[in-house]
Parts: C-alpha cells; structure tokens; sequence
C-alpha cells in the first residue's frame, strides 16, 4: 500500500463515521491528500455528510474529482449502505432527461412500449449524482426544484406521484449565478441547491498532494503492466513491460505544470508518459518553473520525505510555522527533521 511507503505525505483516505470502520455493505471511497487545503475541503464533506436530506452543489473545475467527491460523501452519510447512482446531464437530450430522472408509465408516449422506472426510483433511500447540472434544461430544473420541496416523483404518464428518498448530489465546473443572471439557470433552484455548496479544489491548489497522487497512479500503471513498483528506482522495471515508469526528473516536470485539467489530466499523463517524450505529453503553454533541487527517481521513504518537506517549504516561502502546520507536526519536530534529511532554507 502506498500509505506505508509514502507516511510522510499522511495520506488521509475518507474515513466511516462509526469508530472508523465501514458500515456493512458499503463500497470504501480513497481520498489521497495531506494538505491543508484537502484537509478543509475532507472536513466540509464530513460536515454535508451529517446532513442526511439536505442536498449538495460541488463547484470545480474539469478533472478536480467531483465526482469522487460526491462518493465519498454518500460514504460518509447514513445512505452509504444504499445505491449511489450518477447521471451525467451533458449526455441527455431533450426530453430524455426528465424521462432518466422520472421514469415512464407504458404507452406514455409514442415508442413507450413498456414502463420504465427513472434514477430517483432507482436511487431510492440512497444517493443521486447529477453530473454537470448547469446543462440541465430549464423545464426539467423546475420538476426537479418540486423533488427537493416536496420529495415526490411523478413519472411521465402517471397521474399521483410516488414519494422519493433520494439526496441530491450536484456538480458543476460553470458560474451558476452568471447562467442565472442570463436567464439560463434557475435561481430558486440555485438558492435550494446550495444549502451545501463545496468547493473541489484544482490540483494547482493542492501541489503538496501531488506526489502521492502520482506515486498511487503510477502504481496503477506498474500493476496493470503486469510489474512492481521497485523501492529504490521506479524506472527498474522487467524489460518488455507494457508501460515504462518514472524516470529522473518525473517528478519534478509534474510539480512545474499548471494542470488545467486538474486529477484526471494527471492520472492520464502518468499512464501514457514516457520519459523520453514528457514534454510531448504536457502542454508547454502550461508549464511554470519550480525552482529548488530536480526530483530524482529514487522513491525510497527518505527521499520521499526530503521532497515533500523542501516541496511544502517552498510553497510556504521558508517559513518554519507554517510549513510545520501544513505538515501536521510541530515545529520542534521540523527542524529535527529537516537536520536529518540535510534540508537546509
């Protein structure tokens, strides 16, 4: 696991409420991240958790994790034990959205030749994801704003409706009060929705997570190769492998990127890079400079840790408080290990 190799980044997966251990026939959700920013943003969830009704609006960018996030939520929450089911609105046109969400009853309308139940059916006493809400048509938001105030269901064609207990996840990578200013976005909806409103942080926000998120992608990428993680050098890989690991200076070419497509975009670029050909991978237009020692390949416990502390003493412009309560530990402790690793300011 790469918690017992990588301990100085305290990764920190989402943990179940009931004395840490997980509810029987929940799915665990993995968070990795030690930053203050991920710590905030762990703690909002936890807090939206508790709230067992009341709906979610996670606000990122493209690629931050919403909805690993909303997973990890649902979790966390009395529900974790029911179905978690995501629907994606981009992907629905016209009137397929409201038929997704409500169902039909049979002969409903012309080609409905048998009835079919729709997500807040299928997601009953659980979790609904609605991926991308801003593209959610205008007559659909308003069906949906009478689910929330009401918690009753009427499937196209049905006369009564069906009563619902679903909590509603949303998510959007949009300005919600720009498309409501537009006309685009309902603001009544907007005002329901974000009872909880949760921001996924970019990884431009989070640069003290990336090493560990590398390192537990391109362990993913070694086990789908068919090899090992080595210890000491991640290039050491068997020769034929189908995916050839970090090489020197991997690391630090990711530290020296903007992401703009955040988690995913880096999840991506591990398993398709190539030392030979990173700055082929990364759009230049994005690259910074990260100034301070090059990132070598040496993944063994102190390196790892000589790295992560000089990363987080950098991002906290050499001041010693802070950077020690970023890591978690306190100042004393620093500098013991500062003097340990050779780490000099």
């Amino acid at each position: 696991m790469i918690e017992n190799e990588f301990p100085s980044h305290r990764l920190r997966p989402i943990l179940w409420k009931a004395a840490g251990k997980e509810p029987a026939g929940a799915s665990r959700v993995e968070m990795i991240g030690s930053s203050r920013r991920f710590l905030d943003f762990q703690d909002d969830l936890k807090a939206a958790a508790l709230w067992n009704r009341e709906p979610v609006l996670l606000v990122g960018e493209r690629g931050a994790g919403k909805e690993l996030a909303a997973r990890a939520l649902h979790s966390l929450s009395p529900r974790s034990r029911q179905k978690f089911l995501a629907v994606s609105m981009p992907a629905m046109h016209g009137d397929l959205c409201a038929d997704e969400l409500f169902g039909h009853l049979r002969s409903a309308f012309t080609g409905a030749a048998d009835a079919r139940s729709g997500a807040f059916a299928s997601a009953d006493k659980g979790t609904l994801f609605l991926d991308e809400i801003a593209d959610m048509r205008l007559d659909t938001q308003a069906a949906l704003l009478r689910v929330i105030d009401t918690g009753e269901v009427k499937a196209i064609g049905e006369d009564l409706p069906q009563h619902a207990d679903v909590r509603i996840v949303a998510a959007t990578n949009q300005d919600l009060p720009a498309l409501v200013k537009q006309g685009r976005f309902r603001a009544d909806l907007y005002d329901r929705l974000r009872v909880f409103q949760i921001q996924v942080p970019p990884l431009r926000d989070r640069l003290e997570d990336l090493p560990a998120l590398a390192a537990h992608f391109l362990r993913e990428c070694c086990q789908n190769a068919g090899c090992a993680l080595k210890k000491r050098k991640a290039e050491a890989c068997p020769k034929g492998a189908k995916v050839e690991c970090a090489k020197d200076n991997f690391y630090s070419m990711l530290m020296n990127y903007h992401w703009p497509g955040n988690i995913r975009e880096l999840r991506l670029v591990v398993i398709e890079v190539r030392s030979r050909h990173l700055h082929a991978v990364l759009d230049d237009s994005h690259l910074t400079e990260f100034p301070g020692k090059e990132w070598a390949g040496d993944l063994s416990l102190e390196s790892a840790m000589r790295r992560h502390i000089t990363m987080v003493l950098h991002l906290k412009k050499g001041n010693l408080t802070q950077t020690a309560r970023a890591l978690g530990m306190p100042r004393s402790s620093l500098r013991g290990k500062m003097k340990k690793l050779g780490i000099e300011i």
